[in-house]
């Protein structure tokens, strides 16, 4: 009997991962729940255990190698058996699906059918997507808007990536072999009819295409003095793309606001000793800003949603993305149903999930189920700061540093000058999903719960 180990799914819209090390090699006895290998991405490394005991019969995927979530990368059997697998993937009869890797409904956005259901768990609404025949193609969203705007039908484009993938490139070539762009297509896809007849070969538009360009091979151009080239880390490319998917997808838009975290100061030092002593660990800052963002989330929960196309998925849930600077690159673990937590247990959560980020000892759920993110940019010193959204959530809502300045305040004898501790929080928002009042009375709600924080309010 053989086990078929498959690429899991580390975090939501992650499509591939990258083998960076094999722990174990073929022969090696493995324990269950022992590591063998360990896989990067654009938001996690993390350590992939073995669903079974057994004997590693195979390694399918080479270290380095660019591999698919779902695709196969090893197979392991008992001692008994040294047959190993036929490589046909988790469809074998003796190949089932590791305990470990993504179930089957969360890989299903990769190859969609005409009209696909599309749900993000068991407390989310869930919607129908009408696919046209151009989406069902193994893609990412990025080269989708790419192919939209040259009007090009994704299923002509043979794909060179994993399983037939089209990727950005894919795309490129596609268009400079294509003899001449459709006249009639703009670069923002409308149809433009031309108002009279036009010679066969026409001037290019006046607005070049939104798309990016590809990236200038490392040979362009020589180097000049005090210049060095420094090869990008596969985690290094994985995070600038995703970044760019987000960016090029999702409609950015950003409000601030001036928060006095006077209250809340006082309210930490008042029991950040006892804390400390009771827990072993720090109370952390950033926790009341996620409790006060949970709260308001509640209020407001549009916020708390993605866009879907021709629909919103609002997202019962409230598991919150928490960004963590690692040695590795910026990780984004999440803490589950936050909406359940005390602020001692939000806080308790934050600093676990930051250690065993910089531990690299982080596990596959805590990447999984993110339903909102904040970032505390304050704790790098920056005092504000504009984040982009973790796609394909609907907004990133940022704390800077909480600096001391005068304030002047509203008193009931006039206007008075007084020291205070004031934060800046911004907040980036999908415009598709989220408008301006709707976003900035959000983080007033935020900023609201942080000035009025009670002395009483309950630590447990």
């Amino acid at each position: 009997m053989s086990t078929v180990i498959v690429m899991p799914q580390l975090g939501e819209s992650v499509a591939e991962g990258i083998i960076g090390k094999w722990l174990k090699q073929e022969g090696d006895r493995i324990e269950k729940d022992e590591p063998i290998v360990e896989v990067i991405t654009d938001k996690v490394n993390a350590e992939i255990p073995s669903p079974v005991a057994g004997v590693l019969e195979k390694i399918t995927q080479p270290e380095g190698a660019t591999v698919a979530v779902g695709q196969e990368i090893a197979v392991v059997g008992d001692s008994a058996s040294g047959n190993g697998a036929s490589g046909n993937g988790a469809s074998s009869v003796e190949a089932p699906q590791p305990v470990s890797a993504t179930p089957a409904a969360d890989m299903a956005p990769t190859m969609p059918p005409d009209a696909q259901q599309v749900s993000a768990g068991p407390a989310t609404q869930t919607v129908v997507v009408d696919r046209p025949r151009s989406e069902r193609v193994r893609t990412s969203p990025l080269v989708k808007r790419l192919a939209e705007e040259h009007g090009i039908n994704l299923a002509e484009v043979p794909g060179t990536g994993i399983g037939g993938r089209v990727s950005k490139q894919d795309i490129l070539a596609f268009i400079e072999q294509r003899p001449q762009p459709a006249p009639h297509l703009a670069p923002t896809g409308v149809f433009e009819a031309p108002a009279r007849p036009e010679p066969a070969v026409q001037a290019p538009p006046a607005a070049p295409p939104r798309a990016p360009q590809p990236a200038q091979p490392a040979g362009a151009r020589a180097l000049g003095p005090g210049e060095e080239l420094v090869p990008v880390s596969p985690l290094r490319k994985m995070i600038a793309e995703r970044m760019v998917q987000s960016v090029y997808t999702i409609p950015h838009a950003v409000t601030m606001a001036e928060v006095d975290m006077t209250p809340v100061v006082r309210y930490r030092d008042a029991h950040k000793r006892a804390y400390q002593e009771r827990e072993g660990a720090p109370l952390s800052l950033v926790a009341f800003v996620i409790k006060a963002t949970v709260d308001a989330l509640k209020e407001f929960p549009l916020v708390n949603a993605e866009w879907a196309g021709d629909n919103i998925i609002l997202k019962h849930e409230i598991n919150i993305n928490v960004a963590v600077d690692a040695p590795e690159g910026l990780t984004i673990p999440v803490i589950h149903q936050a909406d359940h937590l005390s602020l001692a247990g939000i806080s308790a959560a934050v600093v676990d999930l930051a250690r065993r980020a910089r531990e690299r000892k982080l596990k596959i759920e805590d990447m999984q189920g993110g339903t909102f993110t904040v970032n505390n940019t304050g704790a790098l010193g920056s005092v504000a700061g504009v984040s982009i959204i973790n796609y394909p959530q609907a907004g990133i809502l940022s704390s800077g540093a909480i600096v001391k300045r005068p304030v002047v305040l509203e008193t009931g004898a006039g206007d008075t000058i007084a020291i205070r501790s004031m934060m800046t929080l911004s907040f980036s928002f999908d415009h598709r999903v989220l408008d301006g009042g709707t976003s900035a009375a959000f983080v007033n709600a935020v900023k609201n719960r942080l000035e009025g924080w009670s002395p009483d309010y309950p630590l447990y």
